[in-house]
C-alpha cells in the first residue's frame, strides 16, 4: 500500500474536505449549506429546473434535494410552480431575495475561490483545470453523466 502522501486519491479526497470545511465556513452565516448554494447556483444558469434536475447539479438524492428547496422556499430564496405540461413537476426558480442572497454569498464564495488562485500561477490553474477534468473523466468512465 502506498504512503497517503503518495496516493493521488488521498490528495484529491483532502483537497475535497479542505475545500468543502473552508466553503461551510463562509456559507454558514448566510444560513446556507453547499448544496443549496448549488441549487441557487443552477438556477441562476438555468431558471425552471426540476427537483430531479437540481439533485443531479448539487450532487444530492432526490430526497434530499426536496428537503433543501422546502428549506429555500420556506426562507423565499425560490419559489416551485407546477410545469405546464405535467402539474406533479415542480419547476423552480430564483426569487428577487435569492438573486440578492447569491450575489452576497458569490463575493465570500470568490474569497476562497481566489485563496486557490493566489497558490498557484496562471498555467498552472490551466493545467489543474484540464487534469482534473480529464480525472473526473476517467473515474466516470470515459463517459460524463
Amino acid at each position: 500500500m502506498r504512503e497517503p502522501s503518495e496516493s493521488l486519491a488521498y490528495l484529491i479526497r483532502t483537497v475535497h474536505h479542505a475545500l468543502r470545511t473552508r466553503l461551510e465556513d463562509v456559507l454558514h452565516p448566510h444560513g446556507l449549506t453547499l448544496p443549496q448554494l448549488a441549487v441557487l447556483s443552477a438556477l441562476e444558469q438555468t431558471p425552471g429546473l426540476s427537483n430531479a434536475e437540481l439533485a443531479r447539479a448539487a450532487f444530492v438524492s432526490p430526497q434530499a434535494m426536496n428537503q433543501s428547496l422546502s428549506a429555500l422556499e420556506r426562507s423565499r430564496l425560490v419559489k416551485r410552480t407546477p410545469d405546464s405540461i405535467n402539474a406533479r413537476v415542480l419547476r423552480t426558480a430564483l426569487t428577487p431575495t435569492g438573486v440578492r442572497k447569491l450575489f452576497q454569498v458569490g463575493r465570500a464564495v470568490d474569497r476562497v475561490e481566489m485563496a486557490i488562485r493566489r497558490a498557484l500561477t496562471s498555467r498552472e490553474q490551466r493545467m489543474m483545470r484540464d487534469l482534473l477534468a480529464r480525472t473526473a473523466t476517467a473515474l466516470a468512465g470515459g463517459h460524463r453523466r
